[in-house]
């Protein structure tokens, strides 16, 4: 394939104006995939000969290289019995009802964004007061601050973190 077979499939699908690099794109993928289907049809042949290397390749090997390439790399819609199905099981399902009251009528909590999905307070975890430091979540020690050295000078300097309940 060259560049003027690129051209004329482009043609051939009635489009008359495109980048330069659609070209080059076209015929790189065209190379990518033959490539990709004789390598694959290449092993198909040698599997059936036993685990030989093979020097011919056989037209069922390529049929089978294909037909694998476009089972997993394009994706087949569904067909149109199986969404049937699908609709009809999904819409035998009724609807919630809603509650009688004043005011929006929404449906239940759980299938509203209305919800608060944060907490006000973190959760309750045990405080060592004495040295000002949250205790670990599994009972643990302390944790302690790592002690931090000032870039302007070689002195060490020691933190302590010290929290305050809000």
């Amino acid at each position: 394939m060259c560049i003027r077979d690129s051209r004329d499939i482009l043609h051939s699908m009635s489009i008359e104006q495109h980048d330069p690099a659609v070209v080059h794109q076209l015929l790189e993928f065209t190379h990518r995939y033959v490539s990709d289907i004789f390598e694959e049809s290449r092993h198909y042949a040698d599997y059936a000969a036993g685990g030989a290397d093979r020097k011919e390749v056989g037209v069922e090997d390529v049929k089978l290289a294909i037909q694998t390439r476009v089972n997993f790399s394009f994706m087949q819609p569904p067909s149109r019995e199986l969404l049937s199905e699908l609709v009809r099981k999904k819409n035998g399902i009724p609807l919630p009802m809603l509650p009688i009251r004043p005011g929006v009528r929404l449906p239940p909590d759980k299938y509203c964004l209305t919800a608060p999905n944060y907490q006000y307070r973190p959760v309750n975890r045990p405080r060592n007061t004495q040295a000002g430091h949250v205790m670990a979540p599994d009972g643990g020690d302390a944790v302690q601050p790592p002690a931090s050295k000032h870039r302007a000078s070689g002195a060490q300097i020691n933190v302590k973190i010290k929290s305050e309940r809000m």
